[in-house]
């Protein structure tokens, strides 16, 4: 398959020795063998190996104190799994370490990608970069599982989950397509930025929300990963019936700048529709699962969302990352 660098291409063997692969595909990046040891850097990324149930596999992770796995990190505190300091991340890859790890294959995202293959090669350890946080659907995301389970013989299991989320997914957005359009708006007010910022309009996020019922007013013209201005907030936030973020909305409330203060009257706000996406935060180490698993289970990310928006179409459903913010000190 094709990796986030249309550069690299990489062949995945069962076959220990990969010299019969390179013969059959000439000119690839690399050619890899099914690995029964990985080095795994994100949380986005030990998520997809522990949806297809290879987080054995692993024998060194970037940062345990924010994975919020029980069973890899039980997994990784019993057997003694080095992370973080000891393997050099997240600036440089200690390659010593990794050897004496026996470390078979080392799965990084699109952010580290060229980096750690900076690192890596002509070392031995093939690196593979799983770009999922570069998908702009839902199932799109999920779907790098697949990709996971080949890579660690798991292409079973790996079927078997994906085919559940899908189907999950799809029966929830159908059951949601006849449910009338709740306006949501997803983002928040960055105090070291100065600014606010907003998931945009062809976003995996917008998507769900449209998916679930909802309908999206980000405009078209904010442009991905920038700061919009007051004015353009302000008319965003007014359309808006449920404000969602991925937390901080009660200090952006008790801000009482002039550019930010205005937030405390949008219909969100005065209605008590404000959600945060927190509720698995701190819930097994101090990191926030939904940077961590809500790529693998987006049927639970359009569930939810479906609560928010339409409570009466899912009433024995039980939020599992979005939570509501009580805002009722901050307006009348």
């Amino acid at each position: 398959y094709w990796s986030a660098y249309p550069e690299h291409k990489y062949v995945i063997t069962p076959c220990a020795n990969t010299s019969a692969a390179q013969e059959l595909v000439p000119g690839a990046t690399e050619y890899i063998s099914v690995a029964s040891s990985i080095a795994v850097k994100t949380t986005t990324v030990v998520a997809l190996v522990d949806a297809v149930d290879a987080h054995t596999l692993i024998v060194a992770y970037a940062d345990a104190q924010y994975t919020s796995s029980q069973r890899v990190l039980d997994h990784i505190n019993d057997q003694s799994i080095p992370s973080s300091h000891t393997l050099g991340w997240p600036s440089n890859v200690n390659v010593t370490t990794l050897k004496l790890q026996d470390t078979e294959l080392h799965l990084t995202d699109h952010s580290n990608c060229v980096s750690d293959r900076n690192d890596l090669v002509g070392q031995g350890i093939p690196t593979v970069c799983i770009p999922s946080s570069r998908e702009e659907t839902p199932l799109g995301k999920a779907e790098w599982m697949k990709v996971v389970g080949l890579l660690t013989g798991q292409e079973g299991a790996s079927l078997q989950e994906f085919g559940r989320v899908a189907g999950a997914y799809e029966d929830a957005t159908l059951f949601a397509s006849a449910a009338s359009k709740k306006t949501v708006v997803n983002g928040l007010y960055s105090s070291f930025s100065g600014g606010w910022s907003m998931s945009w309009s062809t976003s995996y996020i917008a998507t769900h929300y449209s998916n679930a019922g909802g309908e999206y007013v980000v405009p078209d013209s904010y442009v991905a990963n920038s700061l919009a201005s007051v004015d353009v907030a302000k008319a965003t936030w007014a359309l808006a019936e449920f404000w969602v973020s991925s937390g901080g909305i009660s200090s952006i409330l008790a801000n009482d700048d002039e550019d930010v203060a205005w937030i405390r009257t949008v219909p969100a706000v005065t209605c008590g529709n404000v959600f945060e996406w927190t509720k698995r935060s701190g819930i097994v180490t101090s990191g926030n699962d939904w940077f961590e698993s809500a790529d693998v289970k987006p049927d639970f990310v359009l569930k939810d969302i479906i609560k928010m928006i339409h409570p009466e179409l899912l009433p024995g459903w039980d939020f599992y990352y979005l939570q509501k913010i009580d805002v009722s000190a901050y307006h009348g």
